[in-house]
């Protein structure tokens, strides 16, 4: 074996840096779309202060299907950690739990957490949510590793810049700079830009470096949606969701002149579009229809766990913007339970 000498051996190892510099991704066609793979050079970045200190959060999640054939590369974030009994919990894609019509795989995948700094310790599923495309894990590591947990922000807005962030199998960080466009089926928005295969589970921050959201591809679920749905099964070992009927779109998320119109032609500054109405459904009974607007309130689901909320029904205020007509209704709802949780991981908040 021969060994290389001191220049020779800087000389290579500049060689590897310049092949790092290398490894940045093009730019999308959008013109305001950055995707990059955070290597030397990096700290250029405009924001680099905020991504950085959001990037210690991150962790790689994957998982092996219990065959052993199939590999699913995530990302993942610290959300809670107690250093007196070194457990920590993660909020991952679903994705890594190989899900099927509402439930995880048996036998379990083996699920390995990869820390920055290149441990691998076991996750384990406490519960997951389909709906909202997470997972929750539960680690035990070491009290001596540093574990950051994230500042939480304000819910994304529509049209908002934003960050999503992601470790590869590499450990590398991943990063991709875009802006949040539009709304994709009822409860999350969407980015202007392709992520890659690893962001599913990865944080989106705002500009300041702050959480406002988990990714799932180019998704994004509200990080108050999912700290929401966290507390209910944390506490009350259910999520539970008004099923109303219908699949709705805010308001807010139109184009400014599309709200112009609204406010000065209808008084209407807020609430909701019905896009889709469930056949057989009370709503339908009711005459709602595609196109309507309603106003009500989220976290329902919660406050009725809690019992600030006793409600078995909606008084909706409804309004056809094509016939001009606004009337009142009321609508039965039905409180399902969304989650999903392994057996045996039923395991209290940490303190």
């Amino acid at each position: 074996m021969l060994e290389l000498g001191s220049s020779a051996r800087s000389q290579e190892h500049e060689g590897r840096k310049g092949e790092k510099r290398r490894r940045v991704a093009a730019e999308d066609s959008h013109g305001d779309l950055d995707t990059v793979c955070c290597h030397p050079g990096f700290e250029q970045y405009e924001h680099s202060k905020e991504i950085l200190r959001a990037a210690r959060w991150i962790v790689h999640v994957s998982s092996t299907s219990p065959d052993g054939r199939h590999q699913r590369q995530c990302s993942g974030f610290f959300i809670q950690w107690n250093k007196k009994e070194g457990r920590a919990r993660i909020l991952t894609s679903d994705y890594v739990g190989f899900c099927t019509d509402g439930k995880l795989c048996d036998p379990a995948p083996k699920i390995d957490v990869h820390l920055r700094n290149e441990d691998v310790v076991q996750g384990h599923v406490l519960f997951f949510d389909e709906h909202c495309r997470f997972a929750l894990l539960e680690i035990s590591m070491s009290s001596s590793f540093e574990v950051e947990i994230p500042s939480f922000g304000c819910s994304p807005c529509y049209r908002q810049k934003v960050f999503t962030l992601a470790r590869d199998k590499d450990l590398y960080l991943r990063l991709v700079h875009g802006t949040i466009l539009r709304r994709e089926e009822k409860h999350l928005l969407v980015l202007n830009c392709t992520l890659p295969p690893c962001s599913s589970g990865g944080p989106v921050i705002d500009h300041s470096g702050d959480l406002i959201g988990v990714s799932s591809n180019r998704a994004v679920c509200s990080i108050s949606t999912v700290l929401t749905c966290i507390e209910m099964w944390t506490r009350f070992r259910c999520i539970l969701r008004p099923m109303l009927g219908m699949c709705l779109s805010t308001v807010e998320l139109l184009d400014i002149v599309q709200l112009d119109k609204l406010w000065c032609k209808y008084d209407i500054r807020n609430g909701f579009i019905v896009d889709e109405v469930t056949p057989d459904s009370s709503a339908e009974k009711l005459g709602i229809k595609e196109g309507d607007l309603e106003d009500f309130f989220l976290s329902i689901g919660l406050n009725f766990l809690r019992g600030v909320d006793t409600i078995n029904d909606f008084k909706l205020e409804v309004r056809d913007l094509q016939g001009e007509v606004k009337r009142f209704i009321s609508l039965p709802v039905q409180f399902p339970d969304a989650s999903k949780y392994s057996a045996g991981m039923l395991l209290g908040p940490l303190c």
